[in-house]
């Protein structure tokens, strides 16, 4: 587990795994719940990179959940 606050930097595939948030499935093979969910045009599929810090308390209620500050296609 990360702790929150934590600074994070991770690419994976957006996944539909997220109940309450969108998800994804880092190359790492942890679930991340991303917030704010807004994505634009990314979905289920596309591969992203990334970069945030952890949430210390959020209604994900899945995997670690971070604060986006950045995200964009990855490769």
């Amino acid at each position: 587990m990360v702790a929150a606050g934590a600074a994070v930097s991770v690419t994976g595939t957006l996944t539909k795994e997220g109940v309450e948030c969108p998800a994804m499935r880092g190359d790492d093979g942890r679930l991340y719940t991303l917030i704010p969910p807004a994505l634009g045009k990314l979905g289920p599929g596309d591969r992203v990179h990334v970069e945030g810090s952890v949430a210390e308390m959020t209604m994900c209620q899945q995997g670690t959940t971070v604060v986006v500050t950045k995200i964009e296609p990855a490769r």
